[in-house]
């Protein structure tokens, strides 16, 4: 062989080696990306779950109180004064801490989109409890005031919305974390 021949098969062999060396190399990183993607998905769902569910609680708690005959102005007491009552309008349905974590919904990736459903859900039914407190301010002590049939109706149903949601987001939350793949 000639050297111009060797010097052809050294660069198909050079070819075909770079060839090898670069799927190899993207497949190492797409590898390396499914994991960092998983980790922070975990991440995400770990940090999202007690919290939605510590609103799902409350929720459960505060429409349990109703079906049992409790009105939402009295769903129960803190205390023997009439201002330690708890009422339905301040259910905690977006504390903080909830709000806080809001960036992280992205990082659930397909699991993203109904707990995204339950933020809003949340934040439209604390809107009406903000919106129902601004109504009533003028009545007189919170203890006092109520719900019109209209108003409750809504908010009721606006507060079982949110708890399904709620429901539904810690299910997928706690698949998410029990996910073995």
């Amino acid at each position: 062989m000639t050297s111009s021949e060797w010097a052809a098969w050294v660069q198909a062999v050079g070819a075909l080696v770079a060839i090898v060396a670069t799927v190899a190399l993207t497949r190492t990183d797409q590898r390396q990306r499914r994991i960092e993607t998983k980790a922070r998905r975990m991440s995400a769902a770990v940090a999202l779950f007690p919290i939605v569910s510590e609103v799902s609680s409350s929720l459960r708690w505060a429409l349990k109180q109703v079906e049992d005959g409790h009105t939402p102005y009295d769903i129960g007491r803190n205390g023997p004064n009439p201002e330690d009552t708890v009422h339905f309008w301040n259910t905690p349905v977006m504390p903080p801490k909830l709000e806080a974590l809001r960036p992280l919904l992205h990082d659930l990736g397909d699991a993203a989109e109904p707990v995204q459903r339950a933020f809003l859900s949340f934040d439209i039914l604390r809107q009406d409890f903000r919106d129902f407190a601004i109504s009533n301010m003028h009545e007189g002590p919170e203890y006092t005031w109520g719900y019109s049939d209209k108003q409750w109706t809504r908010t009721h149903a606006l507060a079982l919305e949110a708890r399904e949601r709620a429901r539904l987001s810690e299910v997928i939350l706690r698949r998410v974390i029990n996910a073995d793949d």
